[in-house]
């Protein structure tokens, strides 16, 4: 673990957890391992984004519906001032949980996720590439 604390300060003072998102990330770029999130299903199902986690109950979203999902993830990574966001039109919600994001899809009765600010934005490029993918179909 000391060696990642002395990663963590030469990346200017990073958390342990954005300092592992930082180390996969570039693992992920070499081609090691591939570009996905433990648990965590999104894919383009023409013309929706499905998004599961940890097997539980699927949230469909318009290409729309998921890049609003993305951009909210971005606000609370940025430091969105608001504790916590339920979009009722697209069912998800957004919040803060100390220095990380809760994200739960669909927003009532789904699974809650936690996640570092630095894989929460990993999540939501993930998320847009399928937005992306979605809506060029």
């Amino acid at each position: 673990m000391g060696q990642i604390k002395r990663i963590a300060e030469a990346l200017g003072g990073l958390s342990i957890s954005d300092t592992i998102g930082h180390l996969v990330r570039q693992e992920i770029e070499r081609g090691t391992i591939e570009k996905t999130l433990p648990g965590i299903e999104i894919k383009h199902s023409a013309p929706a984004v499905v998004i599961a986690f940890d097997g539980g109950a699927p949230l469909r979203l318009t290409p729309e519906g998921a890049e609003c999902l993305a951009k909210t993830i971005i606000e609370f990574t940025l430091g969105y001032e608001a504790k916590t966001t339920i979009d009722m039109t697209h069912k998800f919600a957004v919040a803060r949980k100390g220095s990380g994001i809760k994200v739960t899809v669909p927003a009532f009765g789904g699974v809650t996720k936690t996640f570092s600010r630095d894989v929460a934005t990993d999540l939501a490029k993930l998320i847009e590439a399928e937005a992306k993918l979605a809506s060029e179909r």
